[in-house]
């Protein structure tokens, strides 16, 4: 924006926000060197308040805290540049001497340059109260007519002016309402994630090769009670996926499994590493995929619709979409102790509606097997795709009343297709339906709809998955309606064709 504003000669602020937690990115810092090297005139303001969702790590994090315990000098500097500047003939020069001397002073005390982000070319000014309204005006004011790129570095303090926030930052990320009296009061309630966090630490404490890598997201990914049973075999890498994933493939190749453990949609940010440094090579990489399909009240941002069309074009990938907790915790072992190359294993948000009822199969490594959930039928078949089996479930039910009788099949290996299973189940069912909490295009449906029709001239599939990923906050069953993709709109779907 700043380099579109040159272009038309307009002389706009550009004004960026990021937080110390976004700055372990590798984007911004390819950013920051381009704006260093073009001197672009704009402003960066770094929000540092120690916290991405979990609290921060890293060199960058320690860099920063060594600022923060020096004083800010940004009027003093502002005030004597400013007088100097009138001094005839030699005020220029006196600015460069004092900066200089300032400089040298500096160097002695920190024995390297106070700021990563002056070696790079930028204008450093801070560290400044970010809740001192007064001092933020007075700094805003004084950088604004800098012809420089200028990082002005705030320092606040997350859930500032809220107790329970305060000393328990990570709780209040994002939350469901709560008692603003007693704060928010930890859950024991089972979910996909807890179910993941509990099946691994089993798992590594058989395997000593496990290891877990996470994106600065240690507590929403379940694998807190893992770095702490486990710390040396955890690795959080703060808010740098492609990092996470390429590190992956290096312990890979050093004899280690890595379980990377990251959510659906902050994954995509690291395809290109997927591809190059883990399928390419054939490396044991064991994907944990959070969040995956529809995730509520976070909204389309944060949808883990993706994950199967691009896991889908990826070469020597194994991909799994779990059923329910036992399910997920076979699928890992599996994963981990059985299976060679790289492989994914996808999971919802929220809790899994089977756990009163019996487990599909028992041996772990039947996994990648296709299983028949209900038969009354063979009008129809509805092949389901991990979790979307309850709303396949209920479409069965719904039609069974109606005097439509069909066959509910659930898939955990969706990649590649388990296509010789699936016809062994199909067999006299010509109507297949696939259900799939995932995009249209390159999703697992079309896969099964090319193998299956590929194999039998009588079988026709139809695809029923999510069409359109802008589908905007809401209940998770509200978006899977907003989708079409709930047991109502797959019972009208059928009704229509068959």
């Amino acid at each position: 924006m700043a380099r579109a504003r040159d272009l038309k000669g307009d002389d706009n602020c550009v004004v960026s926000i990021i937080g110390d937690g976004a700055l372990t990115g590798g984007l911004a810092y390819e950013a920051i060197n381009d704006i260093g090297h073009r001197k672009s005139k704009m402003l960066v303001i770094l929000n540092d308040n120690e916290m991405s969702i979990d609290p921060n790590v890293g060199g960058l994090s320690k860099h920063l805290s060594n600022i923060r315990i020096s004083s800010g000098y940004i009027s003093a500097k502002k005030s004597t540049e400013s007088t100097l500047n009138k001094i005839p003939f030699i005020g220029k020069i006196l600015i460069k001497i004092i900066v200089a001397i300032k400089d040298f002073f500096r160097f002695l005390l920190y024995r390297k340059s106070p700021s990563i982000f002056e070696d790079l070319g930028m204008v450093y000014y801070g560290p400044i109260d970010g809740h001192d309204t007064g001092a933020l005006i007075k700094a805003l004011d004084a950088v604004k007519d800098l012809n420089n790129p200028v990082l002005l570095h705030i320092v606040t303090k997350k859930g500032k002016g809220y107790e329970h926030a305060e000393l328990n930052p990570s709780n209040y990320h994002g939350v469901s309402p709560f008692d603003i009296n007693q704060g928010v009061k930890p859950s024991n309630s089972l979910s996909y994630t807890t179910a993941f966090a509990g099946a691994l630490s089993e798992i590594a404490a058989k395997n000593n090769k496990v290891v877990a890598i996470s994106a600065a997201m240690a507590q929403g990914t379940g694998l807190e009670n893992f770095s702490m049973k486990y710390p040396s075999r955890f690795f959080d890498c703060g808010i740098a996926e492609e990092h996470c994933v390429t590190m992956a493939a290096g312990m890979s190749v050093s004899g280690f499994v890595p379980v990377v453990a990251i959510y659906s949609s902050f994954l995509q940010r690291a395809y290109d590493e997927m591809i190059h440094d883990v399928c390419f090579m054939n490396n044991h990489v064991v994907f944990a995929i959070d969040r995956a399909g529809f995730v509520g009240n976070d909204g389309h941002t944060h949808h883990g619709l993706l994950d199967m069309s691009y896991l889908n074009s990826m070469p020597n990938m194994t991909v799994f979409a779990a059923r329910d907790y036992k399910d997920l915790k076979n699928i890992m072992e599996y994963c981990v102790n059985d299976l060679e190359g790289p492989c994914a294993v996808r999971y919802p948000r929220g809790a899994s509606p089977y756990e009163e009822e019996g487990a599909l199969y028992s041996d772990p490594k039947d996994c990648v097997k296709p299983h028949i959930s209900e038969k009354y039928g063979d009008s129809f078949a509805i092949i389901s795709i991990g979790k979307m089996a309850e709303e396949a479930t209920g479409a069965l039910n719904i039609l069974r009343e109606k005097g439509i009788l069909g066959t509910h099949i659930n898939l955990s290996l969706v990649k590649p297709v388990p296509t010789d299973e699936l016809l062994k189940l199909l067999n006299g069912i010509n109507k297949v339906y696939t259900l799939e909490e995932g995009i249209l295009s390159g999703g697992i449906g079309e896969s099964i709809e090319h193998e299956l029709e590929s194999c039998s001239s009588t079988i026709k599939v139809e695809v029923i998955a999510v069409q359109d990923v802008m589908v905007k906050a809401d209940s998770q069953k509200g978006q899977l309606k907003t989708a079409g993709i709930d047991r109502d709109s797959v019972c009208s779907r059928i009704m229509a064709t068959l």
